[in-house]
């Protein structure tokens, strides 16, 4: 039947043969290079077809959010104001990359395909070093080619770090299995703080590496045993206690990192939420939205003005309360983001991959042969396989769970699971070469072993929760969107369709296509969007507003007037239904219009809540 294989680690000190610790310096470092340069050829074929893609050179939703907030902290304003609502690194790596390149997106994605690079490198010479030459090989060529960190490479968005720090994280565990070094420890820390500032979940894996190194450091005497974790203790310190000293200052509360714990807990465990994103409030999904709804429904909740801190105590309550209530929903959601989490598809946020694929062969391709629906068998088998070293292995399947637990727990996007890949991808590389030699050595009971693992996981994710068309759709949208504020609006109308024929009941497809056709005049077929949208989504004043201004257009004073005081019962603070409501009253009106200018003379007087 065949014996576990055992993928044993290389170390140049056990093997009189081995080469000499000068020359198997310089030949890891020589094919690290030579991973981090295919990688980075890659990335940077790929930027080049990507360049088409709209939203390369045209920011949106939370990249939108960002690029701003760096002009605003080169501009000098780098203290900002409050307490930090998102994770503050990102902005301030783009900062820096304004000020010396200023406002060029091509840089920025120069530099995140240079960072994923280096992880790359990173993971060969940690599979080299923990398996063998081979795996670390593997490792790094899987890394180097996975076409979902491609993709992430080309967006503005903070991922290409996280990765490159994870991989960063990991090269430093894998050290600190030989021997537990102070340096080693506090650079640990360092990079786990800084992982924690893109990341927040990540910062999870704090104690667990704390109670690793103190574990690793067993048979030190004394008090000696506790100085690697002390070290990690100290690298964290470095970098989160002048960020929790800035809230403080800046916005009156400590805070190692953000204020949006509550929030986050919440829009993954409320009775609406389907395991993705999902805003507070329809239609406001943007992130300056976010902290505003989130500040405004629970202060009108409590009755009082709260702080950031009140404000996420609020939602942790609120989702406490739904856990407790719906006890059945809430096991079904959990399962549902189990599933989102370990499918092969890349659950899009505002940029999708399968949009840009469009645009690039080379990602095509790629995505298409090497994607978490492969990866995640190829690293389960590598599992099985390397079972034999779980008591020196176990960290990194800790490490593995933290993340896949932390980001379950909230909401599940492709680009928040990326830091587990890099874990995945140092046991699919041991998994592949372990695969190889037990296929040569006719080892049928640990090759059946690891094909049971690799076809039950290739099932999971190949399980389908979401509909891709309709996730697709939402970039036909914000295309759409961008094409408007260029003034392209034919080509936007004809995007908005688009978006709309992938998913028809998406109501703020059917609100742009109206306010597009209204500003065209096209009167009569923006009427039929807005109430389309309405049909939709009935609680949605601006399509009401709007619609009573189209139908204003047309002379239907009644219906107008309907529509327009519907958005005001709807939203009380809505200036342009009030406005428009004046105007009509403004207008001439026929005799037999009398009762309706008084009717909304008195809904003009009427106190709205």
């Amino acid at each position: 039947m065949g014996n576990p294989i055992h993928v044993q680690p290389v170390d140049a000190r056990r093997n009189e043969s081995a080469p000499t610790p000068g020359g198997w310096l310089q030949r890891e470092a020589l094919v690290a290079l030579l991973i981090f340069l295919c990688a980075l050829l890659v990335r940077l074929i790929y930027l080049l077809q990507a360049a088409e893609v709209p939203f390369s050179s045209h920011p949106i939703v939370d990249g939108a959010r960002y690029w701003n907030w760096a002009e605003r902290i080169a501009a000098g304003n780098w203290r900002g104001a409050g307490v930090f609502f998102q994770a503050p690194l990102y902005p301030y790596v783009l900062a820096v990359m304004r000020t010396l390149f200023g406002a060029n997106l091509s840089a920025v994605y120069v530099l995140q395909a240079t960072l994923s690079s280096l992880g790359g490198a990173l993971l060969y010479s940690a599979g080299r070093r923990l398996f063998s030459p081979v795996v670390g090989l593997a490792a790094g060529l899987m890394a180097a080619f996975y076409g979902p960190a491609i993709f992430y490479d080309g967006v503005l968005q903070k991922e290409s770090i996280a990765v490159f720090l994870m991989s960063a994280l990991i090269w430093l565990v894998v050290a600190s299995m030989v021997r537990v070094r102070p340096g080693v420890s506090v650079t640990m820390g360092l990079a786990l703080g800084l992982l924690a500032l893109l990341r927040e979940n990540t910062l999870l894996l704090a104690p667990l590496l704390f109670v690793w190194l103190w574990v690793q450091a067993r048979g030190t005497p004394g008090f000696r045993r506790w100085i690697g974790p002390a070290c990690q203790v100290i690298g964290l310190a470095i970098v989160l206690l002048p960020v929790g000293l800035r809230n403080l200052v800046v916005g009156g509360e400590f805070a190692l990192t953000t204020s949006q714990l509550g929030i986050n807990i919440y829009l993954g465990n409320n009775p609406n939420a389907d395991g993705s994103y999902i805003p507070l409030r329809p239609g406001r999904g943007s992130p300056e939205f976010e902290q505003v709804d989130s500040t405004l429904l629970a202060e009108q909740a409590v009755g009082r003005p709260l702080s950031p801190r009140e404000v996420s105590h609020y939602w942790l309550g609120e989702s406490w309360r739904f856990i407790r209530s719906e006890p059945g929903t809430w096991v079904q959601l959990m399962t549902r983001k189990v599933l989102l989490f370990w499918g092969a598809y890349e659950v899009p946020d505002a940029e999708d991959l399968y949009f840009y694929q469009h645009w690039s062969s080379i990602l095509r391709g790629l995505v298409g042969i090497w994607n978490f629906g492969v990866l995640l068998p190829l690293a389960a088998a590598g599992v099985c396989l390397t079972w034999s070293r779980r008591r020196e292995l176990w960290v990194l399947y800790a490490m593995v769970l933290v993340i896949a637990v932390s980001v379950i727990a909230f909401i599940v996007f492709g680009r928040y699971r990326l830091p587990v890949v890099p874990l995945l991808i140092l046991f699919a590389g041991a998994g592949v070469v372990a695969v190889t030699r037990a296929s040569a050595e006719r080892q049928w009971r640990s090759l059946l072993v690891a094909g049971v693992a690799a076809l039950g996981t290739g099932l999971l994710a190949n399980v389908t929760v979401f509909n891709p068309q309709q996730r697709l759709a939402m970039s036909f949208y914000n295309w759409a969107y961008v094409l408007t504020g260029a003034g392209r609006m034919e080509e936007a109308v004809e995007v908005n369709r688009e978006a709309l024929r992938l998913d028809p009941k998406m109501a703020e497809a059917h609100y742009n296509l109206g306010t597009l056709l209204a500003s065209g005049r096209q009167f009569a077929e923006a009427i039929v969007e807005f109430r389309a949208a309405i049909d939709l989504r009935e609680a949605y004043p601006e399509a009401w507003n709007n619609l009573g201004a189209a139908l204003a257009m047309t002379g239907d004073r009644r219906g107008a007037a309907a529509a327009l005081m519907r958005a005001l019962i709807q939203d009380p603070g809505h200036p342009g239904a009030r406005e428009n409501l004046e105007r009509i009253l403004s207008t001439a009106m026929e005799p037999d219009e009398q009762d309706l200018r008084a009717r909304i003379e008195t809904f003009l007087r009427l106190p709205l809540q």
